[in-house]
């Protein structure tokens, strides 16, 4: 329910800025189609405890062992459920590694956030450069399955 808030949240905000957008995380590995070329991958978090005293928010970004492929990631961070994210990031898929497993955004307000991430906060201008970036093709929408032992 919480993804699916955040996938419908960037897809209204992606169609207000007047791209094409489809969402398709039902029937794919990624959230959302834009402009029929770009596979947009959506997060959401709310604050969290760390150790000790430290807060943060924590996305998750591996699934089942595949590596990390979309061509666009957004982190939205909430402060409950009942308003839009407080901080949006909007990351190219080239700023991330493959086996790139989390990101962890450190402070307790993420708009004064400085570390790694900071230079994507509100980065919309990264939507139409990876647009731009991308050849016409038809994009994978299923990531190559990895097949992982069962524990017992």
């Amino acid at each position: 329910m919480f993804g699916k808030m955040g996938e419908a949240w960037v897809a209204r905000e992606l169609r207000r800025r007047g791209y094409a957008v489809e969402l398709i995380g039902e029937s794919s590995d990624y959230a959302i189609l834009l402009e029929g070329v770009a596979r947009v991958e959506v997060k959401s978090a709310l604050l969290s405890n760390g150790r000790g005293r430290r807060v943060r928010w924590q996305f998750s970004l591996r699934r089942r062992g595949n590596d990390v492929d979309e061509d666009l990631l957004f982190l939205l961070c909430y402060k409950d459920l009942d308003s839009d994210p407080v901080a949006v990031f909007v990351i190219p898929g080239r700023a991330l590694s493959a086996k790139l497993s989390k990101i962890d955004v450190t402070s307790r307000d993420p708009r004064r956030y400085r570390g790694k991430w900071a230079r994507f906060r509100d980065a919309w201008l990264e939507v139409q450069r990876v647009v731009d970036d991308l050849p016409a093709r038809q994009p994978a929408l299923f990531r190559r399955r990895v097949e992982e032992p069962v524990p017992f």
